[in-house]
């Protein structure tokens, strides 16, 4: 376990390697291997359809927490336009109505503080 554990924390650096592409042709390449393993060993890589060496696709896990963190990303974006958009119509409505008020107020004041009979 130590041993896989070891093989794993290092960096993969490219060893030259051979493989049987899709069209049945030898081909011969530098593949990135992890850990000191003895010649001859078999490896997994990855090719696209032109043959080159690929990464390996994404695990389930990784794509399902790409997806959880962009879905957050969205949820949290438009939450922040929706509260933008609350807080202009709440500040459109406040100077409407303070402006209300106050016309409102220069006709009563007069009467309420008797000034004018």
């Amino acid at each position: 376990m130590h041993d896989e554990r070891q093989r794993h924390s290092r960096p993969a650096r490219p060893v030259p390697a051979r493989y049987t592409a899709p069209d049945g042709t030898e081909r011969r390449v530098d593949a990135p291997v992890l850990g000191p393993l003895p010649a001859g060993t078999t490896v997994s890589i990855w090719v696209d359809r032109y043959g080159a060496i690929t990464s390996p696709p994404a695990r389930s896990a990784d794509t399902v927490a790409s997806a959880a963190v962009s879905g957050g990303g969205v949820l949290a974006g438009g939450g922040v336009v929706i509260g933008g958009i609350w807080m202009g119509v709440r500040a459109g409505l406040l100077r409407l109505n303070t402006a209300r008020w106050a016309r409102e107020w220069e006709q009563v004041e007069p009467q309420w503080s008797g000034r004018t009979r």
